[in-house]
C-alpha cells in the first residue's frame, strides 16, 4: 500500500496549523509503526506556542491519503510460484515418460521403467538404502519388483517424480500398500484420505483389509463404522466374501465393534465349518453365504 501523510498541529480554535506533508510512502505488512523526523521544527512550535497550546496540552492531527492499494506484487509472486511449480512438475513428468538419461531399470512384471537413481533415492528411504550400498540392484543397475502391478508402480513413480498422483482414486488400495512399502508417507496419507472419502458398499471391506494390514487406525475405524451402518449391503459384495474367506480375524473385530454399538436391528451369527473356513453370516431377515462353494 502506498500513501502520503499530512501532519498538523491543532490551534486553540481547533483549526489545522503548521501543516507538513510527507512524500509518498510504501506501507508493508508486518511493519507496525513508522516515524518521520523533522516534520515540524521546534522553533516553529515555540514561535506559535500561544496559539497552539490549550493549557498544557498540544494536539496533533494526521491525515493519510491512500495513493494505491494493490496486491499486484503478492499475486504476481503467487502466480509465478504456481506456474514454476507446475512447469517443474511437468518437466519431471516428461523425464519419467521419456526415460532420457536414466541410469537404472526397474522391471515390474513384463514391463519396465527407466528411471534415475538420484530421484528415487531422494524421495524414498528404501530406494536410498538400495542405491547407497553395494547391493545387487545398485551394481547391476536393475531392480526387479514382483509384488506390485505395473500400473500401480508407475503411478507411484509419477508421485516420486512430480509429487502428484492423477490416478490415485482409481487404485488407492494397491497404491497405499506400495507407498507404505517404499516409505512414501505423504502418498500413503493421500491414499488413506481418498479411501476414507470414497468409502462405498463395494470398497469398504477392502479398505478394512488394507487399513488393518498397514495399521492405518483411522482408515480401519472408518471402514468398521461404515460396515456397522450398512451391513446388509456390504455383505452382498465380493469384498465382504474376501474378508470372510481370508481375513476372518477382522470379522471377529467387526463383531466386537457391532456389539459395542448395540444396534438393535441386527442379529448376527457366525458359523465356521471345517477346514474351508466357510462362514455363514445372517442378519434377522437376510442370510448370506460368503463362501462361493457354500450352498
Amino acid at each position: 500500500m502506498t500513501a502520503e501523510a499530512t501532519f498538523c498541529v491543532v490551534d486553540v480554535k481547533n483549526n489545522d496549523a503548521l501543516k507538513s506533508t510527507t512524500t509518498v510512502l510504501t506501507f508493508a505488512d508486518g511493519i507496525a509503526t513508522s516515524g518521520f523526523l523533522g516534520t515540524i521544527t521546534r522553533s516553529a512550535l515555540q514561535s506559535e506556542a500561544a496559539h497552539l497550546m490549550n493549557g498544557d496540552s498540544l494536539t496533533i492531527r494526521c491525515y493519510r491519503t491512500l495513493v494505491d492499494y494493490s496486491d499486484e506484487h503478492t499475486e504476481r509472486h503467487r502466480t509465478t510460484v504456481s506456474v514454476t511449480d507446475c512447469r517443474f512438475s511437468e518437466d519431471l513428468g516428461w523425464l519419467l515418460d521419456s526415460g532420457s538419461g536414466a541410469d537404472v531399470t526397474v522391471n515390474v512384471g513384463d514391463g519396465r521403467y527407466s528411471v534415475y537413481k538420484a530421484i528415487l533415492a531422494s524421495r524414498s528411504p528404501v530406494f536410498r538404502a538400495m542405491f547407497q550400498h553395494d547391493m545387487l540392484e545398485n551394481l547391476q543397475g536393475q531392480v526387479f519388483v514382483t509384488d506390485i502391478e505395473y500400473e500401480v508402480f508407475g503411478e507411484m513413480l509419477r508421485f516420486i517424480y512430480t509429487g502428484r498422483s492423477p490416478n490415485l482414486d482409481n487404485m488407492a488400495h494397491a497404491l497405499m500398500v506400495a507407498a507404505d512399502k517404499y516409505g512414501l508417507l505423504t502418498l500413503r496419507d493421500e491414499c488413506e484420505d481418498a479411501l476414507i472419502r470414497n468409502l462405498s458398499f463395494e470398497s469398504t471391506a477392502f479398505s478394512l483389509i488394507v487399513g488393518d494390514k498397514l495399521n492405518a487406525t483411522i482408515l480401519r475405524r472408518s471402514s468398521l463404522n461404515f460396515i456397522c451402518a450398512n451391513l446388509c449391503e456390504v455383505m452382498k459384495t465380493d469384498g465382504w466374501c474376501t474378508l470372510v474367506d481370508y481375513h476372518i480375524d477382522l470379522v471377529d473385530i467387526y463383531l466386537q465393534v457391532l456389539s459395542e454399538t448395540s444396534a438393535p436391528a441386527l442379529d448376527v451369527l457366525v458359523i465356521l465349518q471345517g477346514e474351508d473356513n466357510c462362514a455363514l453370516l445372517t442378519t434377522r431377515n437376510n442370510p448370506m453365504f460368503c463362501d462361493n462353494e457354500a450352498g
